[in-house]
């Protein structure tokens, strides 16, 4: 018998907003999930504009989210005129 489960993930993130960005840009985007190498991990991956304190997701099944993982995060620079920072967070569940 096969079994599936689906994790729905809750991003939770503070932001640090001492630059001059509208608070907003310490919220989640573009967030997505894999698969990692061994099916049974899954790897959610966001992106912040401001660089945040914690980086978190917390899950579960059902409405219990009982279940935390802290991950990591690295910077990616654009190549566009303005050379703007972005935080990708990556959390390996």
């Amino acid at each position: 018998m096969v079994y599936s489960c689906a994790y729905i993930p809750y991003i939770t993130c503070s932001g640090n907003h001492e630059n001059a960005y509208d608070p907003f840009f310490g919220q989640p985007e573009q967030i997505h999930l894999s698969y990692g190498l061994d099916p049974t991990l899954m790897i959610v991956t966001w992106v912040t504009l401001n660089e945040v304190n914690d980086f978190i997701v917390e899950y579960g099944q059902f409405d219990m989210f009982n279940k935390r993982e802290i991950g990591s995060i690295s910077i990616f620079q654009d190549s566009g005129s303005e050379k703007r920072h972005e935080y990708i967070h990556r959390v390996v569940l």
